[in-house]
């Protein structure tokens, strides 16, 4: 009934300057019973942040791993006993039950210092941008060619 509900929800484009970022939702396709979660993904000046609403989930019952740039939260909201015991449910557009959503990062960020965190329902994913140190080669004396 809510199918679109599943599907990923996107976009590569920045509102605020129209350029595209180069994050992409995967495409991987999920079980049956697996719903997928919305997900903001926004950039600023330390690097990225990607939030998701997960009000009613667990902290437990929360995963983020990654692997090479694909960032996937997943994890299981669980449905409050309140539903069981209601005898009809008219309109039913809350998600309950397990849950995935991957995206795939751009490479210039330190994957290595990713932090994740859940504040008031919200899970605030913080992954700062590589640094590179810059360094001076010195260029030496090769003999000269003559011609």
């Amino acid at each position: 009934m809510f199918e679109f509900l599943k599907k990923p929800i996107h976009s590569n484009i920045n509102q605020k300057t129209d350029r595209e970022i180069p994050i992409e939702s995967t495409d991987e396709p999920h079980g049956e019973d697996v719903g997928q979660i919305a997900v903001d993904i926004l950039e600023t000046h330390e690097g990225y942040l990607v939030i998701a609403p997960l009000a009613g989930v667990p902290r437990s019952d929360v995963d983020v791993t990654i692997s090479r740039n694909v960032l996937t939260i997943s994890g299981n909201r669980p449905e409050p006993e309140i539903y069981r015991e209601a005898y009809k449910i008219p309109v039913k557009e809350c998600f309950y039950g397990a849950f995935s959503r991957s995206v795939i990062l751009p490479e210039n960020l330190a994957l290595d210092t990713i932090r994740a965190t859940i504040e008031r329902g919200m899970l605030i994913i913080t992954i700062p941008y590589l640094i590179v140190d810059a360094r001076t080669v010195k260029v030496e004396h090769i003999e000269d060619i003559e011609e």
